[in-house]
């Protein structure tokens, strides 16, 4: 199953991240583990330094109040650590996000926070030296209804209908069942 911490889901975006000009090198720092205020780092070099960000990763959309909440957290604990807390400096969070619209993209970067989304929005700041920002960058249009259910995405759907312990079977006892591939069904459970 796909872990939450699994670094391999965030690849794409760590890739925009690595496709910025001035990024030379990307390292991610795992979470101390037993700290459970500690977050994964994304160490960033550039031609002249090294920054460091909290890591922040979302994998659903972020509506207003969701984007609040991140933001008076962070904001949060950039007071804290201003009283000399060497967490991050001065707070560098860099949150990953499925989409950002353009609102919650300009709250971010009024707030300094740096993001970057699946659809190729990103606001990268380090410090003052340097400042990538990519913003209204839309969602690829969703397939009609018909394009989503095929007649086996209904048939697992009436599986769970009448089954509904069968919501809890492994991916590959679902493909079994209803004769689909292990990744459609993956998909399908997800939705």
């Amino acid at each position: 199953g796909q872990m939450a911490g699994d670094p391999t889901h965030d690849e794409p975006l760590l890739d925009q991240i690595r496709a910025v000009p001035f990024v030379r090198h990307l390292r991610l720092i795992p979470a101390k583990s037993g700290d459970r205020n500690s977050c994964r780092v994304i160490e960033i070099t550039t031609p002249r330094s090294k920054h460091r960000f909290a890591l922040i990763v979302k994998r659903s959309y972020l509506d207003r109040s969701t984007v609040n909440a991140v933001i008076g957290q962070i904001l949060g604990e950039r007071k804290a650590t201003k009283g000399g807390g060497q967490r991050v400096r001065n707070g560098e969070i860099l949150v990953l996000a499925p989409y950002l619209a353009v609102p919650t993209a300009k709250n971010f970067i009024d707030a300094g926070i740096s993001f970057a989304d699946e659809v190729g929005n990103i606001h990268l700041a380090l410090g003052n030296e340097y400042n990538w920002t990519v913003i209204g960058e839309r969602k690829p249009p969703k397939p009609p209804e018909s394009e989503r259910m095929t007649p086996a995405a209904v048939q697992l759907l009436f599986q769970f209908a009448t089954n509904p312990e069968t919501v809890s079977w492994t991916v590959r006892d679902l493909a079994a069942a209803v004769g689909l591939s292990k990744s459609k069904v993956a998909e399908l459970r997800l939705q």
